[in-house]
């Protein structure tokens, strides 16, 4: 685990206020008891993983592409060929 006790609290932050804004319906299915802390999920995410990456095309066709993902204080990242098509995507409408 690399992530700050800042990184940690910044991240469970998140993770609350995405649970505070979901619908009933998804919190029919996700319990608080369920749920991970951000600690926990920092302990989860380690090394490398395999991320599913949507994007648009300039017409609005969504498009969808594995990167290599680090979760690394409390974010992801991940990185791609310059001359990508999601590179250009990216640079182009960088919201994923």
């Amino acid at each position: 685990m690399r992530e700050t006790s800042e990184d940690l609290s910044e991240l469970q932050a998140l993770l609350d206020a995405s649970l505070s804004r979901s619908s009933s319906h998804l919190r029919s299915i996700i319990s608080t008891e369920s749920t991970l802390t951000a600690e926990q999920l920092t302990r989860i995410l380690t090394g490398m993983c395999t991320l599913a990456l949507s994007t648009v095309t300039a017409k609005g066709e969504p498009r969808i592409s594995g990167v290599d993902g680090h979760f690394l204080h409390g974010k992801w990242h991940f990185g791609t060929a310059r001359d990508a098509v999601k590179a250009r995507h990216l640079a182009a409408r960088p919201a994923v």
